[in-house]
């Protein structure tokens, strides 16, 4: 398990807690990450995430806080090798995470047997505040 601050430009997978800096800022998730039960992860504001392929996802199943202001929101996004991709999973039983000034674009995806939404929430509550979802592959939420 990642914790602490996680290192600039360095591909992310797996099971993650601690912050993602600005001053590591841009992180591309490779594969799917996964923030457990009693773990947290912060996003600092003006931190960029790229996806790198359309099944990647963030798991959320204790708390993440991905808190941007106006000028300087975090962004989630996909990389150049895929036209869409990437999804925010909330699955907890905590009702503490919150995505605040958060601009998503081309997230979301599918397959053959399924298509999925750039944000799902399932059995918990999330604060969306002043986000944006921007040409979703299916739809925002």
């Amino acid at each position: 398990m990642s914790s602490s601050v996680l290192s600039a430009q360095t591909p992310i997978s797996g099971f993650q807690s601690g912050t993602l800096s600005l001053a590591g800022s841009h992180y591309e998730i490779q594969g799917s990450i996964t923030v457990h039960e009693d773990s947290s992860l912060a996003i600092q504001p003006g931190v960029v995430v790229y996806f790198n392929g359309g099944l990647n996802a963030i798991t959320v199943r204790g708390t993440l806080l991905a808190i941007g202001t106006s000028s300087a929101p975090i962004q989630f996004t996909h990389t150049g090798a895929s036209t869409y991709g990437g999804r925010i999973l909330f699955e907890s039983i905590q009702t503490n995470s919150v995505l605040e000034h958060v601009n998503m674009s081309r997230i979301g995806g599918g397959s053959v047997f399924e298509t999925y939404a750039a944000i799902a929430i399932q059995s918990t509550s999330v604060d969306i505040i002043n986000c944006s979802i921007s040409d979703p592959y299916f739809t925002g939420i």
